[in-house]
C-alpha cells in the first residue's frame, strides 16, 4: 500500500527491473519463486500542508500531517510502501532542510547537521525488533539530550519550551529505573519526548508524542509521562493481541497512574478506586461491555471499562495473591512474552503459574461478563457468650450470577475495630465471627477494594452521570450566538450524539446551558433547586450536577457571557468526575464533589 499522493518510479527485484501494477493505492509485484527476495522501490510525490489542529477521527483514518511548523507521518498512512507480510525490521535515513529535525523509533546510528543557509539535517535509524509500522516526526525542534547509559534520552521541543526539558529528562530517567527494577530491562535504545502541534498523546517504541500545550501543564510529567514510559513494556515491548482484547491500557493505568497515587498516600489511592467505581456507576447498562472486548479508547464509556475496570482487576489480583506473587507474575509475563503478541490467556497463565493454582474462574468472571456484584448484609445478629466474648452471625448476600470474592469486613466494637477477609462464592454466605467485645457496626469493603456496585449514599451526583447517558437531552438558552456556542460545548462534553430539545422531558436526563439569569428562571419554573451555595464565589461560569425528584440526573452550566461560555470549551470536558465547579475564564477556581453519605456497605445495630 502507498498513499495516493505518491507513485512508484522504479522497481527492482533481485537486481532486475520489474513491472508494477497499481490501483487505489495498492500495488502488485510478482515475486516469482517462493523464498527470500530483495525488492528495491523508488517512489516520489508531495503531500500538501495540513493545517489540522484537532484529531477528530484521527485514529480511525490516519493521514500525514505535513507543514513547516511540524510534521507527523503515522504508520498506516502509506508514506512508505507497506507490505502485507506481517512484522518487519527497518533501517531509515532521513534528510531535511535546516532548521527541521526528524526522529523515528530505533537506534540513532548517525546524525549530522549543516546550519548554514541551505544546509541539511540528516539522521539514520535502525529498528531491529519486529514492528508493524513506522512513524516519522519532524519539525523545527530544539533537541536536548541526557545520557542514561546505555540509553539516550531526548526532548524534541519547540522554541520557547526548552526550560521544560530538564524536568522531563530527569523524570524519564527515574521512570526507566523504576519500571526496569519492577518488570525487567528497558527494551529499547532510547526514549524521546516529542512535542506535537496537534492535541494528541500517542505512544510508540521509545517515543511519546504529546501535544505542546499538554506538555506545558505542570502535572503531566508526574502522571501521563510515567504512563507513556511504561507503555514501552506493555504495548510496545509485549504486543497486544487485539483480536482477543487489550489488556495493556488497564495494566499500565494500574502500574503507573494508580501506583503513583499509592506512593503518595493510601488515602489518594482509595479516592482513585472510588472514582473508578463512581465512573462505573454512571455508565448506563446498555453501554456496559465485557472487558475482554475492549480494544481501544473510542469514548469515555470505553475508558470506564478498558482502563478503570481492568485496572481494578489487577488491584484485586494483587490483594488476593500477595505482593510477591503479583510482582513475580509480571516479571514472568515480560520475560516470556517480550516482543511477542500476547493476550489475556498468556497473562492468566503467568499469574496462575506464579500463584501455583488455576485462576481461570477469577479471570473469566471479570473479563467475560458485564456488570459488577451487588453486596449487602442480611440476617445480622449478635449474642453474648456465657464467658467473655460475643458471637456475630450474619449473611453476606450478592446478586446473581455470583462472583468468587474475598470481601473485606470491618467490625466496630465497643473496644477496637476488627478486620476480617471473608471468602464468598454463592449468592448467600453464612458467617459466624467470635469477638472479644460487643459489635456495634459492620462495614463491607469500606476502603473500596472490590469492584462492585456502590451502595446508596456512596454515589453522589457527578457530571458524568448525565454526560455518559445515551438518553441525555440538551437544552440551550440565550441569544442565537450563545445558543450556537452552547451546542458546540455540549458536543464536546457528551459521550454520545447530541439530542437538542426545546422543552424538558422529565423522564430523561438533561444538560442545560444558558446565561445565568435565564438558568435561574428555568430552575424556578421547573421547581428545581437554584445554584448551590458552594458556588457562591466570584466567577464567570458555574457548573453543577444533581438529580430531579424523579431520580433523573442533570447538569447545569450557567455563564455570565458568551466569552465566559467559550472559555469553558477546552477545560470543562475533563472534569466529568466532579460534582460542581466554578470558573473564572478558563480556570477552575472551585472544583468539588458532593459528600459521601457513607463509605462501605453499612449495618448498624439498633
Amino acid at each position: 500500500m502507498l498513499a495516493s499522493e505518491l507513485s512508484i518510479n522504479e522497481a527492482h527485484l533481485d537486481g532486475k527491473s520489474v513491472s508494477v501494477k497499481g490501483k487505489d493505492g495498492h500495488w502488485h509485484i510478482d515475486l516469482g519463486s517462493y523464498g527470500p527476495h530483495k525488492l528495491e522501490l523508488s517512489y516520489s510525490g508531495s503531500f500538501l500542508p495540513d493545517p489540522r489542529t484537532d484529531t477528530s477521527g484521527y485514529n480511525r483514518s490516519p493521514r500525514p500531517v505535513i507543514g513547516p511548523d511540524a510534521s507527523y507521518l503515522p504508520p498506516g498512512s502509506g508514506w512508505y510502501p507497506e507490505l502485507e507480510s506481517g512484522p518487519f525490521t527497518y533501517k531509515l535515513s532521513v534528510s531535511l532542510p535546516t532548521p527541521q529535525k526528524a526522529v523515528a523509533p530505533g537506534l540513532l546510528v548517525s546524525e549530522t547537521e549543516d546550519n548554514e543557509e541551505g544546509g541539511y539535517y540528516q539522521a539514520q535509524f535502525d529498528f531491529a525488533a519486529p514492528t508493524w509500522g513506522i512513524p516519522l516526526f519532524a519539525g523545527p525542534y530544539r533537541i536536548q539530550e541526557r545520557r542514561h547509559e546505555p540509553y539516550r534520552l531526548r526532548t524534541y521541543f519547540f522554541e520557547g519550551m526548552e526550560a521544560l526539558s530538564d524536568d522531563y529528562l530527569g523524570l524519564s530517567k527515574d521512570y526507566l529505573n523504576l519500571f526496569a527494577g519492577r518488570i525487567g530491562p528497558y527494551p529499547f535504545h532510547s526514549f524521546h519526548i516529542v512535542a506535537a502541534r496537534l492535541p494528541v498523546g500517542l505512544g510508540f517504541p521509545g517515543i511519546t508524542y504529546i501535544g505542546q500545550h499538554v506538555l506545558e501543564l505542570p502535572f503531566i510529567k508526574h502522571s501521563s509521562l510515567g504512563h507513556e514510559v511504561l507503555h514501552n513494556w506493555w504495548g510496545n515491548g509485549v504486543y497486544i493481541d487485539y483480536e482477543n482484547g487489550n489488556w495493556a491500557e488497564g495494566l499500565t493505568t494500574y502500574l503507573a497512574d494508580y501506583s503513583f497515587l499509592e506512593q503518595r498516600s493510601n488515602e489518594m489511592a482509595k479516592v482513585r478506586r472510588l472514582e473508578w467505581l463512581r465512573d462505573y456507576a454512571a455508565l448506563p447498562a446498555e453501554r456496559d461491555r465485557p472487558p475482554r472486548t475492549f480494544t481501544s479508547k473510542t469514548h469515555t464509556a470505553s475508558q470506564v471499562i478498558g482502563y478503570n475496570k481492568i485496572a481494578f482487576l489487577f488491584h484485586m489480583l494483587r490483594r488476593q495473591l500477595g505482593e510477591q506473587v503479583f510482582e513475580s507474575a509480571l516479571r514472568r509475563f515480560w520475560r516470556e512474552q517480550r516482543f511477542q503478541i500476547a493476550g489475556w490467556d498468556e497473562l492468566e497463565r503467568a499469574f496462575s503459574e506464579e500463584a501455583g493454582r488455576d485462576l481461570s474462574v477469577i479471570f473469566a468472571q471479570w473479563l467475560d461478563r458485564t456488570g459488577a456484584p451487588d453486596i449487602s448484609f442480611t440476617k445480622v445478629d449478635k449474642r453474648r457468650q456465657k464467658k467473655d466474648g460475643w458471637i456475630l452471625s450474619l449473611e453476606i448476600k450478592q446478586s446473581a450470577p455470583p462472583y468468587q470474592l474475598q470481601v473485606p469486613v470491618r467490625i466496630l466494637t465497643t473496644k477496637d475495630p476488627v478486620e476480617h477477609l471473608i471468602p464468598i462464592r454463592g449468592t448467600h454466605t453464612q458467617v459466624e465471627i467470635q469477638l472479644s467485645a460487643e459489635p456495634v457496626e459492620l462495614m463491607a469493603d469500606p476502603d473500596f477494594n472490590l469492584f462492585r456496585r456502590l451502595a446508596s449514599g456512596e454515589a453522589p451526583p457527578i457530571l458524568r452521570d448525565t454526560l455518559l447517558s445515551g438518553q441525555t437531552q440538551t437544552l440551550v438558552l440565550g441569544g442565537a450566538a450563545f445558543q450556537q456556542q452552547a451546542l458546540v460545548l455540549a458536543r464536546a462534553m457528551l459521550d454520545s450524539s447530541l439530542q437538542p430539545n426545546s422543552t424538558l422531558e422529565p423522564e430523561k436526563p438533561f444538560l442545560l446551558i444558558g446565561p445565568r439569569s435565564e438558568v435561574d428562571t428555568f430552575l424556578r419554573t421547573h421547581k428545581l433547586p437554584g445554584m448551590p451555595e458552594e458556588l457562591a464565589v466570584p466567577s464567570s461560569a458555574q457548573v453543577w450536577s444533581q438529580h430531579t425528584p424523579q431520580g433523573q440526573s442533570y447538569v447545569i452550566i450557567a455563564a455570565d457571557s458568551l466569552e465566559s461560555l467559550e472559555a469553558l470549551l477546552r477545560p470543562l470536558p475533563h472534569y466529568g468526575r466532579r460534582g460542581y465547579l466554578a470558573f473564572q475564564g478558563s480556570k477552575a477556581v472551585i472544583k468539588g464533589n458532593w459528600p459521601l453519605g457513607k463509605s462501605g456497605i453499612l449495618y448498624r445495630f439498633p
